[in-house]
């Protein structure tokens, strides 16, 4: 019996090294290796290194070189965001549009020198003096427009993948999501010198290389793509589905516009903050609007909801981010963290929580059904703030908590995991909801909805931090600061805010399985049906018209999207 309880101990002590082990068998079984290869090249170097380099000099770049308030911050934060809501209309250019044979291969070496060009300028730009700001925000987005236009091709590859391989479930987003730690991982051992040292441009050199790497790599033809004889595919725009996602990239677009735009209003006046709230707000309601009429239902209601949940998490943490690092003689018995343990000891530790999150959503939540998982990563979507709120009222302090294990528990532990297990549902379940040909479209909509609903949540969160009156003496070493309101810009924002999207689960998110699949009506894009993994076939109720000889079924020829005169002729096998 003793015996047998040992070798039960260790077998379990092994699990998770035996688990890992098969993940990875059943991955590289199942997908292309060349395609694999490349996901790994881009998640590592531009999803997980670039962006993690850029958070982790933004905040000392800021304080020290660029001498900017919270709340101007804020606003740069949502300039630079912008590229991510032009997900869409690259994705539907690529589609139409291919360059030398090719629908990715030529946009990508475009996004590769563009990398190129950032890591150059930023590595050796010296951002002084009056135009220092727009210099360094204009180069900033160039690193943005590089992890864009990447993760746009390139995920529409892994959404066509997974669509053919339903039974992979979240195998390879777990796969990408590991490959993003990694990358992150990197970041955070090359920014550990670079904040040390307080050599904050010299993390920039990093994205040289990696930006040759992934122009030679794409020359190679890494990434599989078949050539194809065609200069333009102009008549996919016939479907309705292409169609409305054509013009609502457009309009997406048009509204991230005006968000920037919105940023350049220098505020004045109580009014002047009060008129910026109600455009904000009304750009809200028009962007929803837009998703429900130009989408299929299913698919209008997922990416309503992702909209909704960035929107609703409000970023004002720029503030809080200033109260944590500036010194006693602005916050005085403050916590004063220095940038190596703010930056880089939490962000280790959020990649290791980050990690676990990953592993637990495969184990309790792979197989489980996906509004439970939203359900529950949206109702603790708050608990970073209020970790935050426990510090700054200095409550932590009166339990015997020090700072950094109250500010490590909250914003680096619990919040890395919730945040995991909130964007991986997210990329399963839209990769379920394309029609065949549109997977880089409809995977770049969502970016784009979610990029809007983040920039919206952080142009709300500017003019959060002007309402709650916070001053620091960054600009202005004579100024007086002002905390009094933190709290409460805590409390509301990043804690009732929140909030509000747990009932919009129940409302907009399917109650279906993670395993299940969805049988696509490929002219409207609707969801005719749920098709469990043992078979079963569950109708849906409002799809009857496609199968009655509704519209549907009058455009529908075969189960192509493209079916639009193109034969498979104008194909041809590409071996690089």
């Amino acid at each position: 019996m003793a015996l047998d309880a040992e070798m039960s101990n260790a077998s379990a002590l092994l699990y998770p090294v035996k688990a890992t082990k098969e993940f990875f068998r059943r991955i590289h079984s199942t997908f292309d290796h060349k395609f694999l290869r490349y996901l790994v090249l881009c998640h590592i170097s531009f999803t997980g290194f670039f962006r993690l380099a850029m958070d982790l000099t933004l905040l000392p770049m800021a304080e020290t070189a660029l001498k900017i308030s919270a709340a101007e911050l804020q606003r740069v934060s949502t300039v630079i965001m912008f590229p991510g809501v032009l997900k869409p209309t690259f994705a539907i250019i690529s589609d139409m549009k291919p360059l030398f044979g090719y629908h990715k291969r030529p946009y990508l070496l475009f996004g590769g020198f563009l990398g190129l060009f950032a890591g150059v300028r930023l590595s050796t730009g010296k951002f002084e003096g009056n135009e220092a700001e727009v210099d360094f925000v204009v180069a900033v987005m160039c690193v943005y427009f590089t992890v864009v236009i990447f993760d746009c091709l390139v995920d529409g590859k892994r959404a066509e993948e997974m669509h053919k391989n339903p039974a992979s479930g979240s195998d390879l987003i777990a796969y990408s999501m590991v490959m993003i730690v990694s990358g992150q991982l990197a970041a955070l051992l090359f920014g550990y010198y670079a904040l040390q040292q307080e050599e904050y441009q010299w993390l920039y050199y990093c994205f040289i290389p990696l930006s040759l790497i992934a122009i030679v790599c794409t020359l190679m033809g890494e990434l599989p793509e078949k050539k194809v004889n065609y200069k333009w595919q102009l008549k996919a725009i016939r479907v309705k589905v292409t169609s409305n996602q054509f013009m609502l990239a457009g309009l997406l677009m048009c509204m991230g516009i005006c968000l920037v735009y919105l940023q350049t209003i220098e505020v004045t006046s109580v009014e002047v903050l009060n008129t910026s709230l109600i455009l904000n707000v009304v750009l809200g309601l028009c962007i929803v609007a837009l998703c429900k009429v130009l989408l299929p239902r299913f698919a209008g209601n997922v990416i309503v909801y992702a909209f909704c949940e960035r929107l609703l998490s409000i970023k004002f943490q720029h503030a809080v981010n200033y109260w944590y690092t500036l010194p006693q003689n602005c916050v005085p018995d403050g916590p004063n963290f220095d940038y190596v343990y703010f930056n880089i000891t939490n962000g280790f530790i959020a990649l290791i929580f980050s990690g676990f999150g990953i592993w637990f959503f495969q184990e309790a939540f792979s197989s489980g059904r996906l509004r439970s998982v939203f359900w529950w990563s949206s109702g603790t979507r708050c608990i970073g703030s209020i970790c935050d709120l426990l510090v700054v009222s200095r409550i932590n302090l009166k339990w015997g908590i020090p700072d950094q294990v109250a500010y490590a528990v909250g914003n680096s532990c619990l919040e890395a995991m919730v945040f995991m297990l909130s964007v991986m549902p997210f990329a399963i379940l839209i990769a379920k909801l394309v029609v065949a040909g549109t997977e880089t479209t409809l995977i770049s909509i969502l970016s784009a909805a979610s990029a809007l609903g983040t920039l919206m949540a952080s142009s709300l969160g500017a003019l959060a931090i002007e309402y709650a009156g916070i001053q620091t003496n960054v600009e202005d070493p004579n100024q007086q600061c002002d905390w009094s309101n933190l709290q409460s810009l805590i409390f509301i924002c990043g804690v009732l805010c929140p909030l509000l999207c747990v009932p919009l689960t129940l409302l907009l998110i399917p109650n279906i399985l993670v395993t299940s699949n969805f049988e696509m009506d490929n002219y409207s894009g609707e969801v005719i049906a749920v098709v469990n993994e043992d078979g079963t076939r569950e109708e849906v109720v409002y799809a009857d018209d496609f199968k009655k000889g509704g519209a549907g079924n009058k455009n529908r020829k075969n189960n192509n999207l493209f079916d639009t005169g193109i034969s498979n002729s104008d194909y041809e096998d590409d071996d690089d």
